[in-house]
């Protein structure tokens, strides 16, 4: 029979006992103190805690249509400002989500005390977008 450890045998359960050698030993040890290591540091480094912020940066649509009268037949659109976002993005802030607020109007041909309901008009209102950066605080020692 073919050993992969000279130093092991067989206890009565037929389960493999296998022996180490002091360099062995060493080796197991300093895997476990590195692994211990780098979990320590992995998740708290100097006593600092690194924490999200986050902030929103709205964009709304150039032409402002009323909801209701022959305005509200009109077409919204939002434009996200490349200047705004680069701008977020030189003070460390990282844009991780968008989404869009829209509004129904109700053309009534000018009179505001007739809802018509020839149809509804679904158009974007905002365009929000959700920064987030890094802020790290001291842990305090409680």
């Amino acid at each position: 029979m073919n050993e992969e450890f000279e130093n092991s045998h067989y206890d009565n359960n037929n389960i493999k006992i296998v022996s180490l050698d002091y360099k062995q030993l060493v080796l197991v040890f300093l895997i476990i103190l590195g692994f211990v290591f780098y979990l320590k540091n992995g998740i708290v480094n100097n006593n600092q805690i690194t924490k999200w912020e986050y902030t929103t940066l709205d964009f709304y649509p150039q032409n402002n249509n009323d909801r209701i009268g022959e305005s509200a037949l009109g077409y919204n659109s939002v434009t996200c400002s490349k200047v705004s976002l680069n701008s977020m993005g030189e003070k460390g802030w990282e844009l991780v989500s968008t989404y869009l607020e829209t509004e129904t109007s109700f053309p009534n041909l000018g009179d505001r005390n007739i809802v018509d309901g020839i149809r509804s008009n679904i158009r974007p209102q905002r365009v929000v977008c959700i920064f987030k950066r890094k802020l790290v605080k001291i842990k305090s020692e409680f």
